[in-house]
């Protein structure tokens, strides 16, 4: 059994081949309604310039290019299939220079301080494996008074996920207060009690 949590782990964290389009897919499909609610909230004003983490397939990106056209996107994600995919499904955006996709890793972003006005990673974020680290490079690369948002399913909904690293709230909350964000508000999807 720990073999297979350990494989489990590894295939959603770095997966390959027609597994990690699979996992693509399943990821958008799992994810779509808190996509659209991390969306929604960027909506309401939090900047020009937005980065995403581990964007996957680019759903996202796309979206946020879509429904608004003063954002300038840029997404980085492990993957280079990723990459690849989100450059097709943003292509347009892309051309225009509205939105700009890397491969790159979250330890080390390839963007000056104060970058951004806003950052956000969806259901990336049990798998990071220092949670501090990644924490602290997203607010270096965040403009002071940035936004952070993180999409995210509580531990318990995902109870015997195999190989996650899932925190409660308060461990959440600590790591976040420890790379220096205040909690300014905090959106849940009403479909997990």
């Amino acid at each position: 059994m720990r073999h297979l949590n350990r494989r489990a782990s590894s295939s959603f964290s770095h997966p390959t081949g027609l597994l990690e389009r699979l996992t693509g897919l399943l990821m958008d499909w799992e994810n779509r309604y808190l996509n659209a609610l991390v969306c929604r909230q960027l909506r309401g004003g939090t900047g020009e310039r937005v980065l995403e983490v581990g964007f996957g397939t680019g759903r996202t990106l796309a979206r946020l290019a879509r429904d608004s056209a003063r954002h300038c996107v840029v997404g980085v994600d492990h993957s280079a299939l990723m990459v690849t995919q989100a450059r097709r499904r943003c292509r347009c955006a892309v051309l225009a220079g509205r939105v700009d996709v890397r491969q790159g890793n979250l330890a080390a972003l390839p963007y000056p301080d104060g970058t951004f006005d806003a950052a956000l990673s969806v259901d990336a974020l049990d798998f990071w494996a220092d949670r501090h680290g990644a924490l602290s490079e997203l607010r270096r690369v965040l403009r002071p008074g940035g936004h952070l948002l993180l999409g995210y399913h509580p531990a318990h909904a995902l109870n015997g996920a195999p190989g996650l690293r899932l925190d409660t709230d308060e461990a959440l909350g600590a790591a976040r207060h420890g790379a220096g964000f205040v909690l300014t508000g905090a959106v849940h999807d009403p479909r997990v009690p």
